[in-house]
């Protein structure tokens, strides 16, 4: 039986995403990744496959956040919503206004995009 582990993958998907968000996926190192979240590699690998993995699951907690902080879905609906959202999005700290995720540059990879829509 293994040891417990001493964080919430919540967490570590909160703390992992403004690094994605400042680097992009493919300038991201793991170092970064221990050094913000607090895990060590260890602990992310048995947590996640891989780099990607920890990507795809940041993408997936970022989209089902957005539900619970209605910037997306206030009435009435339309594209006043989507403008808000880019302008004052929960990772749009500090007058930021570069987009969801910007340097993301693996977009291309059809492994990530059926990883990302869950298949």
């Amino acid at each position: 039986m293994g040891r417990p582990k001493g964080f919430s993958r919540e967490e570590v998907l909160e703390k992992a995403m403004p690094v994605f968000w400042k680097h992009g996926f493919a300038d991201t190192s793991l170092q970064e990744l221990e050094r913000a979240t607090g895990v060590n590699k260890s602990g992310l690998y048995t947590e996640f496959r891989d780099k990607e993995d920890l990507f795809v699951a940041c993408l997936r907690h970022y989209l089902e956040s957005q539900g619970k902080r209605g910037l997306l879905t206030q009435e009435p609906l339309g594209w006043k919503n989507i403008e808000t959202f880019l302008k004052n999005g929960p990772l749009n700290k500090g007058g930021n206004n570069r987009g969801v995720f910007p340097s993301t540059r693996c977009e291309s990879s059809l492994s990530f995009r059926m990883r990302l829509m869950g298949s």
